[in-house]
Order: structure tokens, then sequence, then C-alpha cells
């Protein structure tokens, strides 16, 4: 039970400390060497379906500049397939629940970002634990 609110706890405090992304570029940091770095990484892990490996260096570009160059959005809509995955393998609903509101807010960031991209579709499983305004998102 303990290691159960332990594992919540920190889901939650690495969704409040990813929420300030949002269209930042690569143009908007004064070093990009790190983070461009931290991109090929994760893209890498990501191909191979190495999630759990890929996440520290997605979170590292999210956070620094999630919109990379303005023209690829990978960052969101791998995202969105990264916590897609992560919900699929939480063992509790308050985890899921968690998971499932970050995976919209990615959803809602991808389209204020790239407005013109299409972005991918969200699981019905995710869409049921977000709350009744928020499932605009199909």
């Amino acid at each position: 039970m303990r290691m159960i609110r332990l594992t919540a706890i920190l889901i939650f405090s690495l969704f409040a400390s990813l929420t300030f992304g949002q269209c930042k570029t690569l143009d908007d940091l004064q070093d990009s060497n790190l983070t461009e770095e931290n991109y090929t990484l994760f893209r890498d892990l990501f191909k191979h379906e190495k999630f759990d490996e890929a996440l520290p260096y997605w979170e590292q570009v999210y956070k620094s500049a999630p919109a990379l160059d303005g023209k690829r959005d990978f960052i969101y809509t791998n995202g969105i397939e990264l916590f897609t995955y992560r919900f699929h393998n939480a063992v509790t609903q308050k985890a899921k629940r968690g998971i499932a509101n970050f995976i919209l807010q990615l959803y809602h960031e991808h389209r204020k970002c790239y407005p013109d991209k299409e972005t991918i579709g969200i699981s019905s499983e995710v869409l049921k634990l977000v709350g009744p305004g928020d499932k605009d998102s199909k």
C-alpha cells in the first residue's frame, strides 16, 4: 500500500513539473545542443520501443523545447504514445487518471502549437478517465 502511494505521488510530481511546456522551440534556448542530443537519444530509444529508457530524454526535451524547430511535432505525438503505454501499464486507477489527464494535456498543447497538423487519437480507455468537459479530443 505504501509503495502504491509513493508511486502515485511520484507520478503526480512528474506531471506537475512537466506542465510548463507549450510551443517553446530550440530557437528560444541559449544553448540547444543538450536538448538536441536528448531528442536524438529519445527518438532512437522510442523507435526501438524502449519506452522506459526513453522517458527521461523525452522529459528533458519537453521541459526545454517541446516544439523543437516548430515543424517537428514528435515530442507531443510520441509523448501521447509514450504515456498511453504507461497508462496501460499503470496499476491503480488514481495513477491511470493522472496519466490520462496528462495525455489530454499533451493533446491540447499539440493542437495549440501545431494547429495545421493532425494529432494522433486518444484511446477510449484514456478518455473514460478524464473529466466530462475534456472529452473534445476525438
